[in-house]
């Protein structure tokens, strides 16, 4: 069974979702589940399709130190949810899509971003961990998503907001120990709300 522990009602699987039992790619819309932990070299699931859930249960996708995790690319509608990915150049890589969920994840000890919103917008982020990366949550206009319940820790820069980022609401945020908290870089008109910030060597 997976090893993380998911709150919130039970989801009880499509029974046409489909299996995924190793690294591929998604080009067809549907319910996607890990049947069990992953490990790659290199890329590992890649969403080409629009109107996609990924639901990991719990289990981990495991990198060698390259490629990326789970990448979303051109896309509206995906749904990505518990799964913890780590290992990685990059955790996960969400770029020009539009409409999407990401709950209940955790991107840990990757080289580069553990999660990185790019070029996408409508993009709703909840109870999400990222620790031990370079940049825990990095995002690259140009906004409106909505962010709550993060928890970045022992990330080089915690929270990176790059350029042309506009009206993201960032709500119950914790950033702890890492050697910034909070960046924000030629981007304006977002929000936050912070729950906690400590340790952290600059705090904004």
């Amino acid at each position: 069974s997976g090893n993380l522990n998911v709150c919130g009602p039970l989801i009880i699987p499509d029974v046409h979702a489909k299996s995924v039992a190793g690294c591929m790619k998604i080009t067809s819309p549907g319910q996607y589940i890990l049947t069990g932990d992953l490990s790659a070299n290199g890329d590992c699931l890649v969403i080409n399709a629009s109107n996609v859930v990924l639901d990991g249960q719990g289990y981990k996708i495991q990198g060698n130190g390259g490629g990326t995790g789970v990448t979303v690319f051109g896309v509206r509608n995906v749904i990505l949810r518990n799964l913890i990915i780590s290992g990685f150049g990059q955790g996960m890589s969400v770029t020009s899509s539009v409409n999407g969920t990401i709950n209940n994840v955790s991107t840990l000890y990757n080289g580069g971003r553990g999660i990185s919103i790019a070029d996408s917008s409508q993009f709703n982020l909840t109870n999400i961990q990222v620790g031990n990366n370079y940049y825990g949550l990095f995002l690259y206009g140009p906004g409106n998503n909505s962010l709550s319940g993060i928890n970045s820790y022992s990330n080089y820069y915690g929270i990176y907001l790059d350029e042309g980022v506009t009206g993201d609401e960032f709500r119950d945020i914790v950033t702890r120990n890492n050697m910034a908290g909070i960046a924000v870089v030629y981007a304006n008109e977002n929000n936050f709300y912070l729950k906690e910030s400590y340790n952290d060597t600059i705090g904004i």
